[in-house]
């Protein structure tokens, strides 16, 4: 009956339950378990994580642990050195861990040491997983399909205010040498951690909402660590940056292995002050453009001038001698026709007189009927004499009046007249090929004639 009423005490049942963890559970342990709330104290420097394990999304096993300061600090620089992940809640450890059960605190897990080879296993799993997936729906190129504005002026900047990549763009931007003008709004977010993907991805939508103000985006992180990068292989934030429907250019800040983002990415540029001097690079790109077709317009255009000059100089020297030589011409048939009518007039005034000579001969023995026939030949005989002596001057007056409307045309004042001019230089045309810079060159129009300084000259 007494065995019956036999009771322990709260202190020995768990006193005894303690003896046989010590017992049976003295050797540390490798556990794999989810970082559900690190719980840390800044104060004292220890951590008491809640540990839980979960299935389908339930959970089927909690507990808490302790680790302390020194631990602490040692687990998180060797997990952060190796995962370059932030050690916080919501990542999965394979934990060495020492069960300790007491009758004061219950079970508890001191936590001693990490083995962050296998977070960094569960987060390449992850990222490729992310890589395949956008691969099989066609996101993976999608972004850098999108057309890279040639003067990417309106740029729509994710990062945060007070971060020095941020300010290593603006001053990068603000200060260049070439003075180009690039405007630019910021879009704040978290860029790091566990809700940066919730916040770029918020900003993005806004962005997306006002994309005909902007030209590019770019995302700026810069400025910090290589710690908490794994938000950028999230598959949402990812799938999100490739779909979006302006080029995206990132400057997150990392020597390490590209994260999903900037894969996807439209370009990616290592830091910040890169992706700034990508963008005014396409401005520098840009106007060496236009100052190489501006020379090659100003010589094409010199060419011209230069050729023009050279057919106008031909033509006056093919007027001019064509000119001289139909003159000569008309002057040799001029002299030859006075020649011609010269001796025309001589012989017919010869055969008149002896014609006359020989009827006056006869008139001693002609009646005075014939001496009148005679006369009305005489007449007649100067009449035609007369009437073609009239029609050579008239023929040769025309032939005068045709030339001297063909010397007109030929006149360089007319050809002035029609728009071209003429350039000498110390009086010369042939002297223009002779210019050097500060030479003074004449140039005539038909209204006009100034005088030009010769300030460069571009020989082809």
């Amino acid at each position: 009956m007494e065995e019956e009423n036999k009771h322990y005490s709260l202190l020995e049942v768990l006193q005894s339950v303690q003896r046989m963890f010590e017992r049976y559970w003295s050797k540390p342990l490798w556990v794999k378990v989810e970082l559900a709330k690190i719980n840390y104290y800044p104060h004292s420097g220890h951590a008491y994580p809640l540990l839980v394990e979960k299935k389908e999304g339930k959970t089927v096993a909690e507990t808490r642990s302790t680790v302390w300061v020194s631990t602490f600090k040692r687990i998180k620089t060797k997990f952060e050195a190796v995962t370059k992940k932030e050690f916080s809640d919501g990542i999965e450890l394979l934990l060495l861990v020492e069960v300790k059960f007491t009758a004061s605190h219950g079970l508890a897990l001191n936590i001693i040491d990490v083995d962050p080879n296998y977070t960094l296993g569960t987060m390449e799993r992850e990222r490729l997983e992310t890589l395949k997936k956008l691969k099989e729906i066609g996101l993976f190129d999608k972004n850098r399909q999108v057309e890279l504005p040639i003067l990417p002026k309106r740029v729509a900047v994710i990062s945060v205010e007070t971060s020095k990549g941020f300010h290593d763009f603006v001053d990068t931007i603000n200060t260049n040498k070439k003075g180009y003008t690039i405007e630019y709004e910021l879009f704040p977010a978290l860029l790091q951690g566990d809700k940066a993907v919730e916040s770029i991805r918020r900003q993005l939508d806004e962005v997306r909402s006002r994309r005909n103000e902007f030209d590019v985006l770019v995302i700026i992180r810069g400025g910090g660590g290589e710690v908490g990068l794994n938000c950028y292989d999230d598959f949402s934030l990812a799938s999100a940056v490739a779909q979006f429907p302006l080029p995206i250019i990132t400057g997150i800040g990392h020597a390490t292995n590209l994260t999903v983002v900037e894969m996807v990415s439209h370009v990616n540029m290592i830091t910040p002050t890169a992706l700034a001097n990508f963008i005014l690079s396409k401005f520098e790109d840009f106007e060496n453009r236009i100052e190489k077709a501006e020379d090659r317009l100003i010589q094409f255009s010199d060419k011209i001038i230069r050729d023009k000059i050279n057919i106008l100089q031909s033509m006056v020297n093919v007027f001019e001698t064509d000119v001289k030589l139909l003159l000569q011409k008309e002057y040799y048939a001029i002299d030859k026709l006075e020649t011609s009518l010269k001796y025309q007039g001589k012989e017919l005034i010869h055969r008149s007189e002896k014609g006359l000579n020989d009827t006056l001969s006869s008139l001693r023995f002609i009646p005075g009927e014939i001496v009148g026939k005679q006369t009305l030949l005489i007449e007649g005989l100067e009449g035609r004499l007369r009437k073609s002596l009239v029609n050579n001057l008239s023929n040769t007056e025309r032939e005068l009046t045709l030339l001297e409307s063909k010397t007109r045309l030929l006149d360089p004042a007319n050809v002035l007249s029609r728009g071209y001019s003429i350039s000498r230089f110390n009086g010369k045309v042939e002297n223009i090929s002779k210019l050097k810079v500060g030479d003074i060159m004449e140039t005539e129009t038909f209204e006009f004639t100034y005088k030009s300084k010769i300030e460069s000259l571009n020989k082809k």
